[in-house]
Formats: C-alpha cells, sequence, structure tokens
C-alpha cells in the first residue's frame, strides 16, 4: 500500500525532526525547527541516492551477488547517519561531545514519543471499547 510505505517513511522523519528540535531546544540549540526539518532532508538524501542505484543494479546483480547490493545499502545508511550526526552539530553549533549527547538524547526522546502514543492509542481504545459495551448493555436492558 502506498500509504503505509508513506506513513513508514515519513513517521520516523518526523519524530526525529520533533525530538531534536525538543531535546535542542533544552539543550541551548541554535537552530529552528525548520534548521532541523532541511538538515535532516539533506542528510537522508545519500539514501535516496544509494536507493535509486540500486534498483537500477537489481536488473543487473544476481543473487550471488547480493553482497554488493547490501554493500550499497549500507554505505547509504552509514554516509546518512553521518550527515544527520554531523548537521546536528553544525546547525547547533555544537561541539562534538554535545552533539553526541544530543543525538543519545533525541533517541531516547524518540522512544518516549513513541511510548505516550502507544499509550494514549491503548487507552482511545479501552474507552472506545467501554462506551461500546455499555451501549450493548443498555440496548440489551431496552430489549427486556
Amino acid at each position: 500500500s502506498v500509504l503505509y510505505l508513506a506513513v513508514m517513511a515519513l513517521l520516523p522523519y518526523a519524530l526525529w525532526c520533533i525530538s531534536n528540535w525538543c531535546v535542542t531546544s533544552l539543550a541551548d540549540g541554535e537552530g529552528s525547527f525548520k534548521d532541523i526539518v532541511c538538515a535532516t532532508a539533506f542528510a537522508l538524501s545519500p539514501l535516496t541516492i544509494t536507493n535509486l542505484l540500486n534498483l537500477g543494479l537489481g536488473y543487473v546483480f544476481s543473487l550471488n551477488e547480493s553482497n554488493f547490493y547490501s554493500l550499497i545499502s549500507m554505505v547509504g545508511i552509514i554516509w546518512a547517519y553521518a550527515l544527520m550526526f554531523f548537521g546536528t552539530m553544525v546547525t547547533h553549533q555544537y561541539t562534538l561531545r554535545k552533539a553526541l549527547s544530543t543525538t543519545v538524547l533525541t533517541l531516547f526522546g524518540i522512544v518516549i514519543i513513541v511510548l505516550l502514543a502507544l499509550f494514549i492509542w491503548l487507552l482511545l481504545m479501552q474507552v472506545y471499547n467501554s462506551v461500546g459495551d455499555a451501549y450493548n448493555e443498555l440496548m440489551l436492558r431496552m430489549r427486556e
């Protein structure tokens, strides 16, 4: 499904940007949310390049040459992660140590955001089920 693929591609990007903005605004970062969004988008461009390269090479490689395919993907991922790290460092004018700590805190913030979203979803499902059960019970009592 195209919608599923779009969500799976944009959700980690949005989580990184939101969590990075939250952490860096508390850690005296100089970049704005717009700067974070732009730096992250530019940092992810190697993934697009390597995925397009792999798309073309997928028609050329055989199953025995799948290691080259994996190598190209891994190089793109490492390149993108390095650009995201150094993009955070440059955007917020951080030292290497502070950029490393804010990156770890950003990843921790992503986990917290996902857990909070999961808890809210589960709470809403409980409320929905409770209201549905109350409605069904009320309809059952009215029939009697």
